[in-house]
């Protein structure tokens, strides 16, 4: 069932705390990323060294993109509710669920394949 829930924190741009009891503070079950999208990083890693080669990128343009990803998070979903459509069971192994979101009737992972968040994906969307 699909249940609406307030954003207390974006960690990045695919990863945010929802509040699924209600108490108003952030417990470790309730970090959730996106499924099927990975939002560049927010520092220096081999995987921004790969998304950046995969986007012919520099690793600063891609750390930026990262900060990018989220304050449009932050400044859309930080304090707003979001529906919970469909999550996994907590993954101590990454310290997160996997889970579709919605905000505002509209899927939360293709919002952020629109740009400014991915600079190429609007080529790639409109095929």
């Amino acid at each position: 069932p699909e249940s609406s829930y307030q954003v207390l924190r974006v960690i990045e741009g695919d990863r945010y705390v929802l509040d699924l009891n209600g108490n108003g503070q952030e417990d470790e079950d309730e970090i959730f990323h996106l499924y099927n999208v990975n939002s560049f990083p927010l520092r220096y890693s081999e995987k921004t060294v790969q998304y950046a080669e995969n986007y012919g990128l520099s690793v600063q343009e891609a750390v930026a993109l990262g900060y990018v990803g989220r304050e449009w998070a932050k400044e859309h979903l930080l304090g707003q509710k979001v529906v919970l459509k469909d999550a996994n069971d907590y993954n101590p192994a990454y310290n997160y669920r996997f889970a579709q979101i919605s905000f505002k009737n509209q899927d939360l992972a293709k919002a952020l394949l629109k740009e400014p968040n991915c600079p190429t994906c609007s080529q790639i969307l409109d095929r």
